[in-house]
């Protein structure tokens, strides 16, 4: 499982045009998938339901309740079960195995539409907390979980052409050589990551190249300020800035800043090559 799971999130790197060393948690926001364990635990649940709910002859539903009875007096812990009775727990039907599979009016409630939703809805929330608990996990994904809250596809990965969909791609899950991120990889203090390029001391981050560092300004002003000035008087704090700048639904406005993050991007590729 693990081996299919390094291989999905190798793809999605490789689709997205972005390093290995990207977070996972990123690549999944960006394309709104899930880990395949997701899916693979929602079949087990499925199988599941179809041998606990069978005829009371068949070879497998026997075994099943033999193993159940076991496994509820402690005296075998066997590992399939266990998964089972874990997934369900996660998502908040582990009351569920309490019930009477000789009932033939729970049989079918457990092989009903209705309960199949909740599967699957139960196996989606609880995937995506999962999967914000990482984004929440560490001060080094701040920028990201900023303006990335819901696990869904991205739709400027549609909505605008491939080259200026990667850059975006790229300045958003931070796979560039601005200070704030290079700074990681050689072990300098997080508030010596400074910006050397104007003298307004602001760490080098992604904010601070979008909205104040002075050296970008002329482009800033070129390809920024219709998003900009949208934003003037009404969003004044820095995540509200990110929000709506990263999360804008303008082709055009996308578009400009796309064009806008290559100018910076490449600017520190450069200098970094130097």
């Amino acid at each position: 499982m693990q081996h299919l799971e390094v291989f999905q999130t190798q793809f999605f790197k490789h689709s997205l045009k972005v390093h290995g060393k990207t977070p996972n948690a990123y690549v999944l926001g960006e394309l709104g998938k899930f880990k395949l364990e997701r899916y693979v635990k929602t079949r087990m649940l499925n199988f599941w339901v179809n041998v606990c709910t069978g005829k009371s002859t068949k070879f497998s539903t026997v075994m099943y309740k033999f193993m159940k009875g076991k496994f509820d007096k402690n005296e075998v812990d066997f590992k399939w079960f266990k998964c089972i009775k874990e997934t369900l727990n996660d998502i908040g039907l582990d009351h569920i195995l309490n019930g009477n599979i000789e009932n033939d009016l729970f049989c079918t409630f457990l092989q009903s539409d209705d309960f199949k939703k909740k599967i699957n809805n139960g196996m989606t929330h609880y995937y995506s907390e999962m999967w914000e608990k990482v984004l929440e996990s560490s001060d080094s994904y701040n920028f990201y979980h900023t303006f990335k809250k819901e696990l869904v596809l991205e739709s400027y990965l549609i909505d605008i052409e491939p080259r200026y969909a990667i850059p975006l791609t790229k300045f958003r899950c931070e796979n560039h050589k601005l200070p704030n991120v290079i700074g990681r990889y050689t072990n300098v203090d997080a508030h010596l990551r400074i910006c050397n390029l104007c003298d307004l001391g602001d760490k080098g981050d992604n904010y601070h190249y979008l909205f104040n560092c002075s050296f970008f300004k002329k482009q800033r002003e070129n390809l920024l300020k219709d998003s900009i000035d949208q934003l003037q008087g009404r969003l004044t704090s820095r995540s509200m800035k990110i929000k709506n700048i990263m999360n804008s639904k303008s082709e055009t406005h996308l578009v400009n800043l796309s064009k806008f993050v290559t100018i910076v991007m490449d600017h520190f590729d450069k200098a970094k090559q130097n």
